[in-house]
Order: C-alpha cells, then structure tokens, then sequence
C-alpha cells in the first residue's frame, strides 16, 4: 500500500491532480499498482483541468488519475467519443459511445504505455451501460501492444457479437495465441449476473493471473471461461507503445474488422493495474463502486 496523509480507514490516498476533489485518490484503489485510471464522469479529468459541464461531439482527450500521467488523446478534432454531461448511472458525466456506420472508427481514443506488462501480471475494469441486449457488431474494450523488434503483441478484450460472449486474446510472435471467452448463457449480454440484465448498468474485471489463465468477473462475480491453454510468462505489453480504447481493429479475425466497432455504450470509467488482483482484492473495487453509484442496488457487493 502506497502511504497517504489520510490513514485508509477513511478510504482516502494520495495526490492526484486531475480529479473532482483535487489530490484525492479513493483509498481502495490506491492500495493497488495503478497501470491507468480514466474516470470520464470527472469533469475535471475531461476538461483538461477546467470542469467540461457542457455536451461535447468528440471528446479531445481525458486526464489519467493515477500516478503514471497517461492521459487520453485523438488522432484529430472529428475523432473521440462523445461527452454527455449528465444523464448517466446515479445522473453521472459519461462518454457515449455510438455504433458507426461503413466502419467509420471515430470513438477510439489512444495512450502511449507507461509500462510494460507482463502476460500473468495484469488487471483490468470498465464500468459501463451497454444500452441495449442485442448488440449486431464486436465492441472492443482495449487493445493494448506490445513489442521491440524481436516480438509484436497484443492483448484484447471485448464483447465478440457473433457468440454473445466476453472474449479475451492474447498474442505473442513465437508464442501460440491463447484466448478465453464466457461459455454460459446466463453470463452473456442478454443474460442476468449479480441480480441485473448485464446490459444494464455492470462492471467487468479482467485478470491475467499468475499461473498463464484468466479470469473474467461480472459485477464481482466469477464467469465461467473456455480457456485454450496457458500463456507464457513474457512481455506481452511495452512502455512506450500506443495503445487504443474502444478501436475497432480485431487481431483474432482480422477477416472481421469490418464488423468491428468500438463499445456501443454508456462509459463512466476504465482503471488498469499492473498486478493481478484476487477476488476478494476486487471486493475494493466493487466497494468503490457501490460508495460512488450508490442508487445501483445490484452486484456481489449488494449481496447477490
């Protein structure tokens, strides 16, 4: 655990900069090795240090709240998400994510690494509101790269439309590509995990675990996942590197990337963690969650 000012008991950490209650990090998450937090419901964190309180077409860009300073940018002024100021879970600032039409991918928003990764040492959640129970096309959470001239990489995680499921993939040149996926129906998007539609308002953990698996998690409840074997203990992510949210390029089919697209959805925060946190470790997580959206009565935290 990092040292603060405030003991963690009152579940307050040390400074950051770019968030709604200057040099504040929730306690819970800075007991964890933050990797990026990207937290689009602060105001600040989107206004680049004056507080976004109106609707924007495309977001240019999102402050990191963690420590490693990643901040979020675009490739030009007619590319990002866009802002919507209010209306979200508990009436929270979100960026919507829209379906594009001829694959126009204008919703992504990209990061330069701040670390390498290594491929059983990582953690990731995206709190979000899918809308809808009947997605047509791929929606991609991340894609984060890797590489140095002897090795290209990457790790994926998204909502495959073709299945229905949640779908992890791992690359590595010189390795055999490894992917997971959720196989029961009830955990699929038209599905109920944790009392709730999973299209409603939810949160998913993605964990690279230390024995080469993965993990998935539903509003802190464990998924059950076909897992095509182990990976190999290497770098799979390089500082550095630009990687993307919500791109629509797939590397598993790249057949497909025409069909793909960024997240059709509501999106109020992604945090990265460059560890693999345990269940109860995610208990923080979810305890962070219920304290912050707190008419959300639903989830393992809530007792289901």
């Amino acid at each position: 655990m990092r040292i603060g000012t405030i003991a963690q008991h009152a579940n307050i950490g040390p400074t950051s900069p770019n968030s709604i209650f200057p040099n504040v990090i929730p306690g819970r998450l800075n007991d964890f090795d933050i990797f990026a937090w990207w937290d689009f419901t602060d105001p600040i964190a989107v206004g680049d240090g004056i507080a976004q309180l109106s609707n924007l077409d495309n977001l240019q860009q999102c402050d990191d709240k963690g420590p490693n300073n990643v901040g979020l940018s675009v490739d030009s002024s007619g590319k990002g998400p866009q802002f919507v100021a209010s209306g979200g879970q508990d009436d929270y600032p979100h960026i919507l994510l829209n379906t594009p039409v001829d694959n126009d991918n204008s919703d992504y928003m990209k990061f330069i690494n701040p670390q390498d990764i290594n491929s059983r040492k990582f953690t990731a959640t995206i709190i979000f509101d899918m809308n809808t129970d009947n997605i047509t096309k791929t929606n991609t959470f991340f894609k984060l790269v890797g590489g140095d001239g002897s090795f290209t990489s990457f790790l994926e995680f998204k909502w495959d439309a073709i299945f229905d499921r949640l779908f992890v993939g791992i690359s590595h040149s010189g390795q055999t590509d490894r992917f997971a996926y959720s196989t029961v129906d009830s955990q699929h998007l038209d599905g109920t995990v944790g009392g709730d539609a999973n299209s409603n308002f939810n949160w998913v953990s993605m964990v690279l675990e230390a024995d080469g698996t993965i993990k998935v998690y539903m509003r802190g409840v464990p998924i059950t996942l076909f897992q095509s074997g182990t990976f190999a203990d290497t770098t799979i992510v390089s500082a550095d590197l630009v990687s993307t949210l919500f791109d629509n390029d797939q590397i598993f089919d790249s057949s497909d990337i025409t069909s793909a697209t960024q997240l059709d959805s509501k999106v109020y925060e992604v945090m990265m963690f460059n560890e693999s946190l345990s269940h109860q470790q995610l208990h923080g997580i979810d305890m962070y969650i219920k304290n912050k959206y707190k008419n959300y009565q639903f989830g393992r935290v809530n007792g289901y």
